[in-house]
């Protein structure tokens, strides 16, 4: 089960799971009580799917080597949110805080050649190859956006559902050493002079990263579970604006599944 299929089946499972509570919440019409909400503070986190774009070369300074280009990798982030209310049930500014692990990785097949596995019976076997680059960095990020409650006209049952766009900021804070090594897929028999199917060819420090922007959309869910404490899921597509790499044009976009708590602070009523 690939990356993608697992998100999807998490996401059921939430929706399927998360279903009869928001029914019995709207048959007691109690999804969100009439109270003067003033702002919410919260915890959340989840997984990316990182999806790279580059064009770097298999071996350094030698361009015509070949080249590892586009790929993907999955990381995590988790972090503080603070949610402003400007328009009750409508409209929230909204601002985050958080660690964000985003792993480097590119994976490139090698051209196949045929070649000689037994002279004796002049048999021949198809050598496969795979070239993998893998690095990573941690980067602490700061994210402003706002969220609105399209649907929140139509009824209670829409209520908890949102839309959010944001703009963010990612400074690095630690980096992993840029790995380069090569695998013999096929013939499984075949080994390098280390008697593994993998051999290093490059190890290096990584250069130093610039700082990543990126904007944000989002659709998700609020599910009261108390008078105070909120159940927040949510899915977004984050686009980088530009190189996240001094030395190279690397850009990279993440597909995110999160989940949390929100906790409402409300103002006093006379």
């Amino acid at each position: 089960m690939n990356f993608s299929t697992r998100i999807c089946t998490a996401a059921l499972l939430f929706v399927v799971l998360t279903t009869p509570h928001i029914q019995s919440q709207t048959q007691s019409q109690n999804v969100f009580p009439p109270t003067e909400s003033e702002y919410f503070l919260g915890v959340m986190g989840g997984i990316s799917h990182l999806r790279h774009s580059t064009n770097l070369d298999v071996l350094s300074g030698q361009p015509k080597s070949r080249a590892l280009t586009n790929s993907s990798s999955t990381g995590w982030w988790v972090g503080v949110t603070d949610d402003f209310v400007v328009a009750p049930q409508l409209f929230e500014i909204s601002t985050r805080l958080s660690v964000a692990s985003r792993p480097l990785e590119l994976q490139q097949d090698l051209p196949k050649i045929s070649m000689l596995t037994n002279p004796q019976t002049k048999t021949y076997s198809t050598l496969q190859r795979t070239m993998t680059y893998s690095a990573g960095i941690t980067y602490v990020v700061g994210d402003f956006g706002f969220k609105i409650r399209p649907l929140s006209w139509l009824g209670s049952f829409f209520m908890p559902l949102y839309l959010r766009t944001s703009v963010d900021a990612a400074m690095a804070i630690a980096t992993k050493n840029a790995v380069q090594y090569q695998e013999v897929v096929a013939p499984s028999e075949l080994r390098f002079s280390e008697n593994t199917s993998k051999t290093l060819l490059e190890s290096s420090p990584l250069q130093e990263p610039e700082l990543s922007h990126g904007v944000t959309v989002a659709i998700g869910m609020d599910i009261r579970m108390n008078s105070t404490l909120f159940l927040a899921s949510e899915v977004s597509y984050r686009y980088g604006f530009n190189s996240i790499r001094s030395d190279v044009d690397w850009r990279t976009n993440a597909l995110q599944a999160s989940v949390g708590l929100r906790w409402e602070f409300t103002k006093s009523v006379e």
